[in-house]
């Protein structure tokens, strides 16, 4: 995931600068320089809104004609977009109809989804039935923005968890755009349902059942349930094609090594058999138990590997697990358990020790 600089760079609100200088609309940006050299310490939507009050000032009544100009200069694209959007989104009290036409052209030249969360935060209403009607747009990045725009979670954006409702007003666009001939589009709609099953997972189960099985569909469907298909649930498992009640026995996980230190890998075994007369579809997960300071333990869940098995057939798998540092996790030292999901059962935990 890109750091707030790597996303809006001084680098790239220069260059923002200079373009709008040299349109024929804004002469000078004084509450643009002004502002050049105050991003580091803010976040990605802190520079956003940082350059779009600037821009707003600079702009003043004439925004409309800048953006109009802006949109034909071929080197306006990228992250700097974002903070035109923005700005855009914030005259919608004024024009709401000519606020989400310009989210809507701003959107190819990198993505307008939090613009578009912004109007939808303020407008929901009135907002809605033009955004849902972007689902049926030529363009794949309005049609993405159809989606990514109304997810319950959005990263990085507001929550809006009344649209995992069952009657959410986006449900039919999603059906619409599931099998979307565009990956980009599907991957969006996938990623909002799978938002829906973290707060209703009935719906998310009902909707998924009901598109059909076109290749690209199933991928979706996949995705869409991926945090279901991780908690083993058995409606999750069964629409990808997994029986949780079929006959399989599991050994292990066996860890190589019982004691490891921070940096080191954790390498273990298992095998599966299945024990039915004929196949039999395993998806295989494995739960790593991790310590917490207060001598608890926080699980997390990592893929594995999916496989069909012949009747009678062993699957013997080794993987290694690295322990690492990494940002988003802080280690202890002390006992850890790791154990199997395989269809959605869990195994038996083994332990290790951690010396960090």
């Amino acid at each position: 995931m890109p750091t707030a600089n790597e996303m809006l760079s001084e680098a790239d609100f220069a260059t923002l600068i200079r373009i709008v200088t040299e349109s024929t609309v804004v002469k000078a940006a004084p509450e643009m320089l002004r502002t050049q050299g105050t991003l580091a310490p803010l976040g990605i939507h802190g520079r956003i809104d940082a350059i779009a009050n600037a821009l707003l000032a600079d702009a003043g009544a004439r925004f409309d004609d800048l953006c109009a100009a802006l949109l034909v200069v071929p080197e306006f694209t990228g992250w700097a977009t974002l903070a035109v959007s923005e700005a855009a989104a914030r005259r919608s009290d004024g024009d709401l109809d000519l606020a989400l036409d310009q989210v809507r052209q701003l959107t190819p030249l990198m993505t307008s989804e939090f613009a578009a969360r912004t109007i939808l935060l303020n407008h929901r209403d009135a907002a809605l039935p033009t955004i849902v009607g972007w689902a049926h747009d030529p363009d794949e990045h309005v049609r993405r923005l159809a989606s990514e725009c109304t997810r319950p979670r959005l990263p990085w954006g507001a929550r809006m968890d009344e649209f995992a409702a069952d009657d959410a007003p986006t449900r039919q666009m999603l059906d619409h755009l599931h099998d979307d001939e565009s990956a980009y589009v599907r991957r969006s709609v996938a990623n909002h349902v799978n938002d829906v099953s973290r707060l209703n997972p009935e719906r998310a189960i009902a909707q998924t059942r009901s598109w059909d099985v076109s290749p690209a569909a199933a991928q979706s469907v996949r995705h869409a349930l991926r945090t279901l298909i991780k908690q083993g649930h058995p409606d999750a498992l069964r629409l990808i094609g997994v029986d949780s009640e079929r006959r399989i026995s599991v050994t292990g996980p066996l860890v190589q090594r019982t004691a490891i230190a921070l940096g080191e890998s954790l390498t273990f075994d298992f095998e599966i058999r299945n024990d039915e007369p004929d196949t039999t579809r395993v998806v295989v997960d494995y739960i790593v138990h991790f310590a917490k300071a207060n001598g608890s333990t926080l699980p997390k869940t990592f893929k594995l590997a999916a496989r069909t098995l012949a009747p009678g057939e062993r699957w013997h798998c080794t993987r290694t697990h690295p322990i690492v540092p990494i940002s988003t996790r802080r280690y202890y030292t002390g006992p850890h358990q790791i154990q199997l999901q395989v269809n959605g059962r869990l195994g038996d935990l083994t332990e290790f020790t951690l010396t960090v």
